[in-house]
């Protein structure tokens, strides 16, 4: 689930004008890059067993916060710190570019979406009752996912939905119920003081 989310939120972080002819398209992706995204989300993951989960997530450039099903994630594009509070336990990583493996890096997910997936369509559609704009990114070459739907707002101010189908059938589906642009605020915002946590956090730093 953190990898199939994290995806999403890389598109949010720094996503490129795939599809330069729509102007609430070209909105949205110039405000990512100038603005704070701070919204909630609910999501449904898998095939025949299907995970459910909501939270709140805050992306600005290659920082991201994220909250939800007992966790708390820092990043401020260098570390990511993954907090559980009810186990009282910190896990803090380093950022690797090089690791593929490593889903904490949506700065490194980007180039790859960017790189290998190209916009097929967007057209008008309706998405839970509400006017919207259907955008529908496919691999260049073959991958395990075949293809990112995503409904904005027809202004491109608010991403209302995403998903994630992938080539053995399943699927990852995000519902994003409130979103909006805030100004840019400072990087601390995306670092965890773990001073503040008080006594009795086990700290386990891996970077």
């Amino acid at each position: 689930m953190k990898k199939a989310f994290v995806l999403i939120i890389s598109m949010l972080v720094s996503l490129t004008a795939l599809c330069q002819g729509n102007d609430a398209y070209k909105t949205f992706v110039s405000m990512v890059a100038e603005s704070r995204a701070d919204f909630t989300y609910s999501y449904s993951t898998g095939s025949e067993t299907r995970m459910t989960g909501k939270g709140r997530a805050m992306v600005q450039d290659d920082c991201f916060y994220l909250a939800g099903n007992g966790l708390e994630l820092y990043c401020d594009g260098k570390s990511v710190a993954t907090l559980d509070r009810t186990a009282k336990e910190v896990i803090l990583e380093s950022v690797d570019g090089e690791d593929q493996g490593n889903y904490v890096n949506p700065a490194t997910l980007v180039g790859s979406i960017t790189k290998q997936f190209k916009c097929v369509s967007q057209s008008k559609a309706n998405y839970a009752g509400k006017a919207s704009v259907k955008v529908v990114l496919e691999p260049k070459r073959s991958l395990n996912v075949l293809r990112i739907t995503l409904h904005l707002s027809p202004d491109g101010t608010a991403l209302r939905s995403a998903r994630m189908t992938m080539d053995d059938g399943s699927s990852s589906d995000f519902d994003v119920p409130s979103f909006r642009f805030v100004p840019k605020g400072a990087v601390s915002d995306f670092r965890l003081d773990t001073k503040s946590l008080g006594k009795g956090y086990i700290i386990t730093d891996l970077r």
